[in-house]
């Protein structure tokens, strides 16, 4: 009897073999996938990018609202420092920040206790005036034995900190130790405070306060040198319309844009144009998205670097300047 053997045929079984992708079609699939991601992606960031501008918004809200409690309270605008100590020529160097003058009032922390450069330091615009903040007592409760703190504000520690690294915070160590209020996108915070007793006939806005106006930039000197700033690392001296380095009276323009009243008419006669009322007697300054003030890049920082605006952040009475940035910018006080 012949010994045969019983073999099974895929295909007389009615089971086939699988073959495997080929090259074309494992790269129709990449470019599909590529295609989703191109489409997901942007539309993830933006709503990421709208959130913390959402974020920021109510951040400044939150300190308007503290301001205008101080303000109420204490019947002037928060701030140890006068206007014209902090838009000093000593303030250029020393860096000391309007929102960190503003957060001594509206968060506290200053004490009677010596200061030792670490938990305890030195600040103001003047080397000459200095008051001791302890930096672990920011923020605490007014009961607080020895800490002068009546608690407007309580900074969240995400959004309350110091610009210690190169190039954040130009200016003395005690600064760079000291909080300073950021955004959502990790930028500090600007505070332009408008001088309540200025001179008869003021200008708008000036670099320092050896000429008296409602505005001083040396206010904000710390972040406008920065070459670094914030968690962005952007460099405010080439980017920023109002950064150190750009002609005097291009910073000065581009500050009435910035901060005056477009409902309010301008003098025809002055040259930068000089807006009558300022948006605020505080204005709570957020680079933005982009993490920087007055953008070059932006639309408005375009439209500002024509040959016709000449470089600066036109003062319009017809439109808003700052639609066209995306600066994100909150006022205060009376």
């Amino acid at each position: 009897m012949k010994n045969t053997q019983n073999t099974h045929s895929p295909l007389k079984s009615g089971l086939t073999t699988r073959q495997a992708f080929t090259l074309i079609e494992l790269m129709i699939v990449l470019v599909i996938i590529g295609i989703v991601l191109s489409i997901v992606l942007p539309t993830l960031s933006g709503a990421r990018t709208r959130a913390r501008a959402t974020a920021t918004l109510v951040l400044l809200k939150d300190l308007g609202g503290a301001s205008a409690q101080f303000q109420n309270s204490e019947r002037r605008l928060p701030g140890n420092f006068s206007q014209v100590d902090m838009g000093s020529n000593a303030n250029f160097a020393r860096g000391f920040s309007a929102m960190q003058n503003i957060m001594l009032d509206l968060a506290g922390g200053t004490v009677n206790e010596t200061a030792n450069g670490a938990t305890i330091v030195a600040v103001g615009p003047s080397a000459a005036g200095t008051v001791n903040v302890r930096i672990d007592q920011i923020g605490a409760p007014a009961e607080v034995k020895g800490v002068l703190n009546k608690g407007y504000f309580k900074p969240d520690s995400k959004n309350y900190v110091p610009q210690g690294q190169a190039g954040q915070q130009v200016g003395v160590r005690e600064h760079w130790v000291l909080p300073s209020v950021v955004d959502s996108f990790g930028q500090p915070v600007l505070g332009w405070v408008q001088d309540d007793l200025p001179a008869a006939n003021p200008s708008f806005a000036t670099m320092d306060s050896s000429t008296r106006a409602k505005f001083y930039w040396n206010s904000n000197a710390a972040f406008l040198q920065a070459t670094n700033l914030g968690n962005l690392g952007e460099n405010q001296t080439i980017l920023s319309l109002i950064g150190q380095g750009r002609p005097v009276a291009n910073i000065v323009g581009s500050m009435a844009g910035l901060l005056g009243h477009r409902a309010f008419p301008i003098d025809p006669t002055a040259v930068p144009p000089q807006p009558a009322a300022p948006r605020g007697a505080i204005v709570f300054h957020s680079a933005g998205p982009d993490g920087v003030y007055l953008g070059m890049t932006d639309r408005g920082g375009k439209i500002a670097t024509t040959p016709v605006n000449g470089g600066v952040v036109r003062y319009s009475t017809s439109n808003d300047p700052l639609d066209y940035f995306d600066d994100i910018v909150l006022t205060a006080g009376n």
